[in-house]
């Protein structure tokens, strides 16, 4: 297993994750309703980086654009999934595409696709 914690904690930068709301429910035990919860925010820390040539061509999710990035993930400390968004530097991405590689070491390639612009 290959060990790349030296590369994360020197290449990290940090971006916000949003975990969607709970939805709402009737507990069993009591009878009433419980409303929805709100989204929240998680400060993450990543290694952020462009999509390049080979990903804009290939992708199994579809096209991507040189607007998406790629997200360098340490699983030891975090987690994304599918459909989630994070925002980056201000704009907001959805993730479109994981990669593991748990096989060989502690870390997941995250593929997003930017949904908005504050530009």
């Amino acid at each position: 297993m290959f060990d790349f914690k030296k590369q994360f904690k020197r290449f990290s930068v940090p971006f916000t994750a949003i975990t969607e709301a709970t939805e709402g429910y009737y507990d069993t035990e009591t009878g009433e309703y419980v409303p929805p919860g709100e989204p929240t925010e998680k400060e993450m820390k990543g290694i952020i980086a462009q999509v390049g040539d080979a990903e804009l061509r290939f992708g199994e999710g579809g096209t991507f654009t040189y607007e998406d990035k790629k997200i360098l993930l340490d699983t030891d400390q975090y987690k994304l999934t599918h459909g989630q968004k994070v925002v980056i530097e201000g704009n907001t991405y959805q993730v479109h595409q994981i990669a593991p590689y748990r096989i060989y070491s502690h870390f997941m390639k995250v593929y997003v696709k930017r949904v908005s612009t504050d530009d």
